[in-house]
């Protein structure tokens, strides 16, 4: 099995890539930093340099055309951009590949503490008392 993984700088892309190498899973890297350690870990196969997270379009479009130039089995996206990258653009990624990655709106709903919260309320579900 062949898998994307993505946000070297994450300290839980080196996790990730790591525990499916030691898997026998086939991991490579997709991120802007060439010189990032996770590159260069022994259970990565390769990496695919990417616009810097921060600029999304290009970031996304990016990922897009990895994920149609090579056969991916699974991406598993890391950080919070990427995850958004890639919920602004589900339905094509998932014609692509297989990934878990929710809707656009439930991205925006749990990246968002004061609307996570009031969403709680709104559907009945304990949370702690805080205040705004």
């Amino acid at each position: 099995m062949k898998i994307l993984v993505t946000s070297g700088a994450w300290q839980a892309s080196l996790a990730c890539i790591q525990s499916l190498g030691r898997a026998g899973y086939d991991t490579y890297l997709f991120d802007h930093d060439p010189k990032t350690a996770v590159a260069h870990s022994k259970y990565c196969r390769g990496l695919f340099i990417s616009p810097n997270d921060q600029e999304q379009s290009l970031y996304a479009q990016c990922l897009i055309d990895t994920l149609q130039k090579n056969r991916f089995d699974v991406l598993v996206p890391i950080s919070d951009q990427c995850v958004f990258a890639c919920a602004q653009n589900r339905d094509t990624i998932l014609s692509l590949t297989n990934v878990v990655i929710p809707p656009l709106e439930t991205v925006l709903l749990a990246a968002d503490k004061k609307k996570t919260y009031l969403y709680a309320l709104d559907h009945n579900i304990p949370i702690p008392k805080t205040y705004f």
